[in-house]
């Protein structure tokens, strides 16, 4: 592995590391900051209900840990219920899939290289006459999109190329060719539209 890979990998490691511990640590400041906040404002019930000192100066450790547990625990309930009972999740995830094209009609990169490589020819070597209809389906469902879908196009291509050449390494599309390919799209989005 290059040495450039590895620096990149290791940093891409923590950085994932640190991105997953994210939400633990989070609840954890956050329990700390609102208990800071009502620190103060909460002598009374402490003396009331725990028997300790109204003072805010005396058992500091004691009473922030008390405040952090009760908003820790108040987090969880929250989420207990946003889960259990809201359930908002599963429209969430009804509105991802709608508003996801590729989980309706189109392909993406390796969907088309696989239908083009490999399911298509098969289909093919093996049809005797029984599968024409839906040869025929795939073929003219990927031709409407890959006109349509320039960068998926040009990833497509790319991605072709790569595999029949000598490199070892994938290398990502230049910057170029990717404002090229999105510049093709929008004058073939604005070739279709109907005029006013």
């Amino acid at each position: 592995m290059k040495r450039t890979t590895a620096v990149k990998k290791f940093f891409m490691k923590h950085l994932w590391r640190f991105q997953q511990s994210q939400a633990f640590v989070s609840i954890i400041f956050w329990s700390l900051a609102l208990a800071g906040i009502f620190y103060e404002r909460s002598g009374w019930y402490f003396k009331h209900y725990l028997g300790l000192s109204s003072d805010p100066n005396e058992q500091v450790v004691t009473k922030m840990l008390v405040l952090m547990g009760i908003v820790l625990v108040m987090v969880v309930i929250v989420g207990f219920l946003y889960d259990t009972i809201l359930r908002l999740w599963e429209q969430q995830n009804i509105v991802q899939m709608e508003r996801n094209v590729f989980a309706q009609y189109k392909f993406n990169v390796k969907e088309l290289l696989m239908m083009k490589n490999l399911y298509i020819p098969i289909l093919k070597s093996v049809n005797d006459g029984k599968y024409d209809r839906e040869l025929a389906f795939m073929e003219r469902w990927i031709e409407k999109i890959l006109p349509e879908d320039t960068i998926a196009t040009m990833y497509y291509n790319h991605v072709r190329a790569w595999v029949n050449s000598d490199e070892k390494y994938w290398r990502s599309p230049s910057l170029e060719k990717l404002l090229a390919a999105s510049k093709r799209g929008l004058e073939h989005m604005e070739k279709d539209l109907p005029e006013e």
